[in-house]
């Protein structure tokens, strides 16, 4: 995150294709990293950060759950009904 001229705290996102975890429910996710490649991301050049755009995320390390809620863009989460990621995969790894 960084001030981008006065606006306040700016982070970007990068989207990749879906593997074969997410396609039941999307087409894209977002990037996803191990620990061991934070380093990398954050202080390596522009290809090495493009190429993990260009990798297919591990399916196994990926777990869908449904939970009670649902995300609407205009008014934040509420009801209920989609698909999360799971915190129990996301800490193993």
């Amino acid at each position: 995150m960084y001030d981008l001229h006065g606006w306040g705290a700016v982070y970007s996102g990068v989207m990749t294709d879906c593997n074969e975890a997410i396609r039941p429910v999307h087409d894209r996710k977002p990037v996803l990293l191990h620990p061991d490649e934070y380093d990398r991301w954050l202080h390596g050049s522009f290809d090495e950060a493009l190429s993990f755009q260009l990798r297919c995320f591990p399916d196994d390390l990926i777990e869908m759950t449904r939970t009670g809620e649902y995300w609407d863009k205009r008014k934040g989460r509420v009801g209920n009904g989609v698909a999360g990621l799971s915190d129990e995969k996301h800490r193993r790894w």
